[in-house]
């Protein structure tokens, strides 16, 4: 076995996360070998996928002490790094669903697209647009926002509703802003937004903004996270972004913008912390590996081992590795009430090829033509669709996509 490249983990993830969105109950070897049903229940489906994270207890610590000073009133950016799959998204996901955050912190989330077309700020608009729908549903809480956000955007409301058009809802109707030239009308925009965010974000009812997948961010969206990050009214905001340090493909629309802009962040005056993600020890491997087979770390050690030469550490890569392994019969259910058990030497002889990446595009490549033109046509919808709008983008209906199912189930990938 060859050890894993980080720089082809991208596609790794793509290829996982279409999958699994499109038919994650079914699937078959990845070596080629179909697996029935009935197989599946007894050999893969029953293995574990822990939602315990393992070696990133600093990290966690790191991010818990972040929502403890803007719960405080201190205002902050937390910046996560790290290769494709080293489980930036799962450290923020987790660190915030452990902290059990009171309904009076307004939490919102949303990621960048490898999409050229994709409109200015999109993931920022997003999150923001959940903000005030979160809000819209506090009715008893409707009148005091309506004022407060109609005092800090005072004349400039359009240019938030223009933005986010559910903000109408809220303030109501609002002036046509004045007509200005366009360095005035771009310094005009990011002063409004900059105050709009401060607004949202009290001492009272403080905010947390995560963008993840800060490598395909526009280079629009980039200066305005400056202008949100600098504004001084921002009295509890927790910013949190998470990007890649491995190559990003396709390239970032703003080129080589991120480093620069994230150097301009640091200096707006807030509190900066950085955790970048290093690979798994095979202590936290292990850990994985135990989990996801129930069994006791001190017997899985050899089999972790074996996973971390071959993934470095990179936990997406052990995840699918280990599914992978189930597939090829290197990993047996023996019994409901026995556990897992595992062959070294199958293991040892197997050929994975290259990389974990290559293996999962194997098995993509081994799909009907038909199936891998659909899943292009699903890529180009974004990390995630679903069958009806995918029915609705090639103009058939949704029953003409079931050979498309079906073919799927071939894939042991989750």
């Amino acid at each position: 076995m060859r050890k894993s490249s980080y720089l082809a983990a991208e596609d790794a993830s793509t290829i996982s996360h279409t999958i699994a969105e499109v038919e994650p109950e079914h699937g078959a070897g990845v070596f080629g070998r179909r697996l029935s049903p009935p197989d599946l229940d007894d050999r893969r489906s029953r293995l574990t996928i822990p939602q315990t994270l393992f070696g990133r207890e600093s990290e966690l610590a790191a991010l818990e002490s972040s929502v403890e000073g803007l719960v405080g009133g201190e205002s902050s950016l937390l910046l996560v790094s790290g290769p494709s799959g080293c489980g930036k998204s799962s450290l923020i996901a987790t660190g915030l669903q452990r902290l059990r955050l009171s309904g009076r912190v307004h939490v919102a989330a949303a990621s960048y697209e490898p999409d050229p077309q994709a409109a200015p700020y999109s993931a920022l608009r997003q999150a923001l647009s959940t903000v005030v729908r979160q809000i819209l549903a506090e009715d008893d809480a409707i009148a005091h926002w309506r004022q407060r956000l109609n005092h800090s955007l005072g004349a400039n409301g359009q240019v938030m509703v223009d933005l986010i058009p559910e903000l109408g809802w809220l303030i109501g109707p609002q002036p046509a802003p004045a007509e200005l030239a366009p360095e005035a009308h771009r310094n005009r925009f990011l002063f409004t937004l900059g105050h709009f965010v401060a607004a949202l974000a009290p001492p009272d009812h403080p905010l947390i903004l995560v963008l993840d997948n800060l490598h395909w961010a526009d280079a629009g969206s980039l200066e305005v996270l400056a202008a949100i990050a600098g504004d001084p009214q921002a009295r509890a905001l927790l910013l949190i972004g998470a990007y890649r340090t491995d190559p990003a493909s396709p390239p970032a629309p703003a080129g080589d913008a991120l480093p620069a802009a994230l150097a301009t962040l640091e200096e707006t005056g807030l509190s900066v912390q950085h955790l970048a993600l290093t690979p798994l020890s095979l202590c936290a491997t292990n850990g994985l590996v135990a989990a996801m087979l129930r069994d006791d770390p001190h017997a899985t050690l050899p089999l972790a081992e074996r996973i971390q030469i071959y993934t470095l550490g990179n936990p997406f890569f052990v995840v699918e590795l280990m599914q992978a392994l189930v597939s090829a019969g290197a990993i047996t259910r023996v019994a409901p009430e026995a556990g897992w058990r595992w062959d070294l030497a199958a293991v040892d002889r197997l050929d994975l090829g290259d990389d974990v990446a290559e293996l999962l595009a194997g098995a993509l490549r081994r799909l009907p033509e038909a199936t891998q033109r659909l899943l292009t046509v699903g890529a180009l919808m974004g990390s995630t669709f679903d069958l009806a709008t995918l029915a609705q983008v090639q103009q058939t209906p949704v029953e003409a996509q079931t050979g498309f199912q079906h073919s799927t189930r071939d894939l042991a990938i989750a």
